[in-house]
């Protein structure tokens, strides 16, 4: 099992792209011509990171650090950069937990919010476990505090009852799409550039 690496929190991208790499698969009928979509689990975060006139330390720093996941094998912990989680966390309104043992979900019961609060807003991030998800509505706790959460893409692993959600700076697990990532592209002494494709790693 690869150890997973923190990605370095001042290091931050130009730009970022975010996408989803759904699992879904036709079928054709041999009868009748028609076409059926079934959705499969196993649908992946994928994100694509560009840094832009990196100064010689900074670059020297990235460039360790890629060299550091040794490509594909290795595993690194990241955030939505464009979310600003470093300087400015989501809130976080309790303590919440999942409440039953889940796997294989799209949407899951969770306890310890602060009572009748919008504790999640329709496009933030949660973490469970190594598993980073989007919030697909706004999510209110009740009077006990709490609150059933939608999420996508599904969640992959079990986790038992009193999991943590980690709300205010939340991470998924990801490797390099493949082991040809990582060239930098540098005016020597001066700056340098480099794209990062990254896709979220089933297990550590």
């Amino acid at each position: 099992m690869a150890d997973v690496i923190d990605w370095p929190t001042d290091i931050i991208p130009n730009e970022m792209s975010l996408g989803l790499e759904g699992m879904g698969r036709d079928f054709e009928s041999p009868w009748t011509g028609s076409n059926q979509t079934v959705s499969m689990p196993g649908s992946k975060v994928s994100v694509q990171l560009t840094f832009k006139n990196l100064p010689v330390q900074t670059a020297r720093r990235l460039e360790s650090f890629i060299f550091s996941l040794d490509g594909q094998s290795g595993r690194v912990r990241i955030w939505d950069f464009a979310a600003q989680l470093i300087g400015s966390p989501q809130p976080v309104l309790g303590h919440p937990v999942v409440t039953e043992a889940i796997s294989m979900r799209k949407q899951f019961t969770t306890r310890g919010w602060t009572p009748n609060k919008l504790v999640l807003r329709v496009g933030d991030w949660v973490q469970v476990g190594g598993e980073l998800k989007r919030v697909l509505e706004d999510v209110r706790s009740d009077g006990a505090g709490g609150a059933l959460i939608r999420i996508a893409p599904m969640l992959r692993q079990h986790y038992p009852s009193g999991t943590p959600l980690v709300v205010d700076r939340p991470c998924g697990i990801f490797r390099l799409q493949d082991n040809k990532q990582g060239v930098l592209r540098r005016v020597p002494g001066v700056f340098t550039d480099v794209t990062l494709s990254l896709i979220e790693a089933f297990y550590p």
